[in-house]
């Protein structure tokens, strides 16, 4: 099954392995996936850190990528301390707010 990879910015005052954890847990409940991890990505020392979530996916159909787009979404603003996310797809960086299920079938290939 494909993976697809997020990227999760933070606030500044969070415990980020924490949240790191709380992140996997969501993604991994989320419709259409078969697991997820995140960990924690500090990009320099003074910028927040950045959780990086992998998820293996396990449908790609229309709807299913709908609920997921959906869901993560609800991830961010349900976890304290998310500001947001990008998706990488083929080396490009995509805001999750701008996300959809096409973008999210060419990354699967």
């Amino acid at each position: 099954m494909p993976n697809i990879t997020f990227h999760f910015e933070t606030d500044g005052d969070v415990n980020a392995d924490s949240l790191a954890k709380e992140v996997q847990e969501k993604m991994s409940a989320l419709p259409s996936v078969e697991s997820a991890n995140a960990e924690v990505r500090a990009t320099r020392s003074l910028d927040p850190a950045t959780i990086v979530s992998i998820i293996t996916l396990a449908a790609t159909g229309v709807t299913a990528l709908n609920k997921l787009i959906s869901g993560i979404t609800d991830v961010i603003h349900s976890t304290q301390g998310l500001k947001a996310a990008i998706v990488e797809i083929d080396g490009e960086k995509v805001p999750v707010s701008q996300l959809t299920p096409a973008d999210l079938q060419g990354a699967a290939k």
